[in-house]
């Protein structure tokens, strides 16, 4: 205060004191400024940082990313509100006009981001320190304990089949084997619940089988049917027709069931035709599934 009175005294020297008062107040201002806006990490002036945003915004709509924040805000202030080379950096200029667009909002995405950290920061404190205090709680708690089960659980097993020294060794014998009878049953049940009851899958199949001649003999080939044809998994209805098909010719019609895993009906079929000197023919009149 004692040199700025000198200068004052001096009439040569006030313009130069005033322009001292000039750059002092300009300074506090830009400390005023630099304290309350928050500065972006990127510089607009350099075309590195401007390559590095225009690279970044060819995959994101903002440079927060998925929705704007701080960062949109100061880059488009820094802009000072002229528009990037739109050859040069195509996505910064597409960023910009979008921004524009929304810039009487634009100050409160500085506002929600900080709030947003401090409730990230709060929430990642906390869970950090309950996982550790209960983890090695639960450590100290249960770390003699577990053992100690195993153990007794195994002495109970074996003392199963000890004998008492007070007991009758006949009557110790008896209970030990019932005691294993009741173990093996239990085993046999254990084993049994798992499985499921296999279902058998069956079709009933109705042939019809033509002869050469009228005065063909069906109720012979039926038998011969039902006794020679016999595979396992087959089984014949005895019951069959004999309907006539056209001139007086007839046809036998004859139904089975068959499990479809042990037999096949074309082998069946084949086995039928096989008799050339009666069969004509074996047709499938019916296939269904049981």
């Amino acid at each position: 205060m004692f040199l700025l009175k000198r200068i004052n005294r001096n009439k040569p020297d006030r313009n130069l004191f005033n322009f001292l008062n000039k750059l002092f107040i300009l300074f506090l201002f830009y400390l005023f400024y630099i304290i309350i806006h928050k500065m972006s990490k990127y510089n607009v002036k350099d075309q590195s940082s401007l390559e590095q945003l225009n690279n970044h915004l060819t995959t994101n709509m903002w440079i927060g990313g998925q929705g704007p924040n701080a960062e949109d805000a100061l880059v488009w202030d820094a802009l000072n509100d002229e528009a990037p080379c739109v050859e040069k950096y195509p996505a910064l200029t597409a960023w910009f006009y979008l921004v524009h667009y929304f810039r009487h909002v634009k100050d409160q995405w500085k506002v929600t981001e900080t709030k947003t950290e401090n409730k990230q920061t709060k929430k990642e404190e906390k869970p950090k320190e309950q996982k550790k205090t209960n983890d090695d709680d639960l450590d100290d708690m249960f770390a003699d304990s577990k053992p100690k089960e195993k153990n007794e659980t195994k002495k109970e097993e074996d003392n199963l089949f000890e004998m008492d020294e007070e007991e009758d060794p006949e009557q110790a014998k008896a209970r030990q084997e019932r005691m294993k009878k009741a173990l093996e049953a239990k085993k046999k049940k254990d084993a049994t619940k798992g499985k499921k009851e296999q279902v058998i899958a069956k079709s009933l199949i109705i042939l019809s089988v033509k002869a050469w001649e009228e005065d063909t003999d069906f109720d012979a080939l039926a038998k011969k049917i039902l006794s020679e044809i016999t595979p396992e998994g087959l089984l014949w209805k005895t019951e069959y027709k004999t309907p006539v098909v056209a001139f007086n010719m007839k046809k036998l019609v004859m139904g089975c069931v068959v499990e479809d895993e042990k037999v096949s009906i074309d082998d069946v079929i084949e086995k039928i035709q096989a008799w050339e000197d009666v069969v004509q023919s074996v047709d499938i009149d019916s296939f269904d599934k049981i």
